[in-house]
């Protein structure tokens, strides 16, 4: 039997694709010394707290940080208040 395989994805040619949108915000980043509460991570918490129609929002790393940062507030809010988006990017946001 002739084995059949299936390629689904190409990183090699992703990555070259791509390329420039990967490397320059980590060499920005690299260059300012910017690497703990960078300006990406503040323009991010802005638009997205713009997108959900809150004043602030936070970016954290997981959702263990998430759920940590919000469950303490959680008593003093109501539930429509305090959204956790467990996805690829993680945030606390509360108006």
């Amino acid at each position: 039997m002739a084995e059949y395989r299936v390629r689904f994805v190409k990183p090699q040619g992703h990555y070259r694709r791509i390329r420039y949108e990967v490397e320059a915000p980590i060499a920005g980043c690299l260059v300012n010394g910017d690497l703990i509460c960078r300006r990406q991570l503040r323009d991010f918490e802005a638009h997205f707290a713009a997108y959900a129609g809150t004043r602030q929002a936070v970016g954290v790393n997981s959702g263990c940080h998430a759920l940590a940062l919000s469950l303490p507030m959680s008593a003093e809010l109501t539930p429509e208040e305090v959204d956790v988006v467990a996805d690829e990017i993680r945030v606390f946001f509360a108006d």
